[in-house]
């Protein structure tokens, strides 16, 4: 299978984005484990959950995997720029 530039820059920003919201879903669990003394809420719609764990671990995971998906993002189309000499967004 020959994928075009463009079908490999949508390959890669993806797989790049999805790596760094992994690792800082991890790392915030980790954290909020460590701060709470709790695991974080599995399911924020659940009864057991109270709403401002739900609010906060929300606000949290959606404010910090954002953040990390443009950044990997951005880092992996300056990587891009340098290794192809193209603009991925050109692609």
């Amino acid at each position: 299978m020959d994928l075009t530039e463009r079908q490999r820059w949508m390959l890669t920003g993806t797989l790049v984005a999805l790596v760094a919201g992994i690792v800082v879903r991890t790392l915030l669990a980790h954290q909020w484990s460590k701060v709470t003394e709790r695991s974080p809420p599995r399911d924020v719609v659940s009864p057991d959950t109270g709403w401002i764990e739900a609010l906060a671990w929300t606000a949290l995971t959606s404010l910090a995997g954002g953040l990390a998906s443009m950044l990997a993002r951005r880092l992996a189309a300056g990587l891009w720029r340098l290794g192809s000499g193209t603009d991925p967004r050109r692609a």
